[in-house]
């Protein structure tokens, strides 16, 4: 406005012509400022909807996910379970076999002892009595 005047403008005009000049800078500053703040939300609509499919896309995939985890984890189960009924019967043949070694051990130990001591039965009567018999005659 000082220079307008020093130039010989008159004072109310350049007041005037410096309003007009504040007045339309400052619309064209409020439109680009609205420009631009339709350009952010624009843009941070599309980043919203990226982020929405995005999310989406992921809980569709956890959901797959989970469905296959729990479906191998039910046919882990239910192997575990046939390999354990299998290992149970193995188990309980083994304690019989076991069982009927050691019987078949313990007869053969009490058998041999018998026989070392010279223990047998003999006759209809089951007494026992000596294997050898004197040589005196």
């Amino acid at each position: 406005m000082d220079a307008w005047i020093e130039a010989g403008t008159d004072p109310s005009a350049a007041y005037n012509a410096i309003q007009g000049i504040d007045n339309m800078s400052s619309d064209k500053v409020i439109a680009e400022i609205a420009g631009m703040r339709a350009d952010i939300n624009a843009a941070l609509e599309a980043i919203r909807a990226d982020m929405n499919a995005a999310v989406s896309g992921l809980g569709a995939r956890i959901e797959i996910l989970e469905a296959t985890t729990a479906a191998r984890i039910d046919a882990l189960a239910s192997t575990t379970a046939a390999h354990l009924a299998a290992v149970e019967a193995r188990l309980a043949m083994l304690t019989w076999v076991v069982i009927a070694a050691f019987t078949i051990l313990t007869a053969i130990t009490v058998t041999g002892f018998y026989h070392m001591n010279g223990w047998r039965s003999r006759g209809a009567t089951g007494a026992r009595q000596p294997m050898s018999k004197p040589c005196d005659e």
